[in-house]
């Protein structure tokens, strides 16, 4: 993924084969402005990011943390209150993109792709298990 026009706080951002898209920086974050389903569509593969308040708590103070968010294909605004803050600082509108709503519309969405794999890290011991069955049960895998 490319970035176009730098504006300081405001760029726009291209993807071969996708339209150009717009990008606002709050702190030290580029947050793409995509939805849900515009995420999907752009998601083939590496990285996404889904930027909430506690995140921002570790940027300012983790550079590894940093340096992965840098790294990221893509950044989505995970939270009303980020969305929020890149408009209320002028920095145009901003889709909330949550996971909790990408993550199963991406499953979804590549129910029959075989060489789609979700990893799922964290939660207390049996949580993940649970939800590797739910998605394989939506997905028939």
């Amino acid at each position: 993924m490319a970035a176009g026009l730098n504006m300081g706080n405001k760029r726009t951002a291209t993807r071969p084969g996708f339209g150009a898209w717009n990008q606002s920086r709050l702190l030290n974050v580029w947050i793409d402005d995509l939805s849900v389903p515009q995420i999907i569509e752009r998601l083939d593969e590496g990285v996404l990011f889904t930027v909430n308040p506690n995140h921002f708590c570790y940027l300012q103070r983790n550079a590894d943390f940093g340096a992965a968010y840098a790294s990221a294909t893509m950044v989505s605004g995970d939270s009303k209150y980020v969305c929020l803050a890149v408009r209320k600082l002028g920095r145009g509108p901003m889709r909330k993109s949550c996971g909790s709503d990408i993550v199963p519309a991406y499953y979804r969405h590549h129910r029959d792709n075989p060489d789609v794999r979700i990893f799922m890290l964290g939660a207390r011991p049996g949580v993940a298990a649970i939800a590797r069955e739910r998605i394989n049960s939506e997905t028939g895998r």
